[in-house]
């Protein structure tokens, strides 16, 4: 059932990330397939539970991780935006589920996930150890190094993990999103704004076209439009 695979990769990818905090020098044999297993779980779920009411309702009733919730989610809406546009294909899914895995995997508490921009990590910048807000900054750039030493990476996927702040080197996060960055690390950074936004307030009175407008406010490129657009066919109830 739906429920008992988001129950089981949740808690895998905890031990994948606790894994990846312990041993910094790369991926034992039986991490690479705990996270293999889960990175092909993020996308059964997808294929399984094709409404997004239930995926989100399944990952509250199992009380799931942030880090599992908004991989899932950003999973969910990247294969939605790639089927929707011109050029997807089944191979970017399969990427695009792969990054949704890894890219915050370095981050060593669900409170460090939830940072996606400088002005919060300014605000909320008590809540963390010096060493932590080094990690939030420099968390892209670490998690592409990292997959470099994984067995069969897809090709690129270093670089859109890298580049999923908005800023090309993986420091920081950008405040204007340019299009200088690789075609895919715009669908992902969009698809993070929205999971971000659908696990903070849920789905009850959800006004799907208001919220669409404010990712256009915020992303303003027509790269960045085009996949806000693909949203609008979106099943919210």
């Amino acid at each position: 059932a739906v429920e008992d695979r988001i129950q089981t990769t949740d808690a895998t990818m905890e031990l994948v990330r606790e894994q990846v905090g312990i041993d910094v020098d790369g991926f034992s044999g039986e991490t690479v397939e705990l996270a293999a297993a889960s990175i092909k779980s993020l996308g059964q779920t997808v294929a399984d539970e094709p409404r997004l009411k239930n995926l989100l309702a399944g990952m509250m009733a199992n009380k799931s991780g942030y880090l599992y919730k908004h991989s899932q989610l950003i999973t969910f809406l990247s294969f939605h935006a790639i089927e929707h546009m011109k050029w997807g294909t089944e191979e970017q899914k399969k990427k695009l589920s792969f990054i949704s895995f890894f890219h915050d995997i370095v981050l060593g508490r669900d409170e460090m996930v939830q940072i996606s921009s400088q002005s919060e990590l300014d605000k909320k910048a008590s809540q963390f150890s010096d060493k932590e807000r080094e990690i939030i900054n420099k968390h892209a750039q670490m998690a592409a190094f990292l997959i470099r030493d994984y067995p069969r990476a897809p090709i690129g996927a270093d670089t859109i993990i890298k580049q999923h702040h908005g800023s090309r080197n993986g420091l920081g996060f950008a405040e204007h999103f340019g299009t200088s960055i690789s075609p895919l690390a715009i669908v992902f950074i969009v698809c993070e704004a929205f999971a971000e936004i659908l696990i903070s307030k849920g789905l009850d009175d959800f006004d799907l076209k208001g919220e669409l407008n404010k990712l256009h406010c915020r992303f303003t490129s027509d790269k960045y439009s085009d996949v806000i657009d693909t949203f609008g066919s979106l099943t919210i109830n």
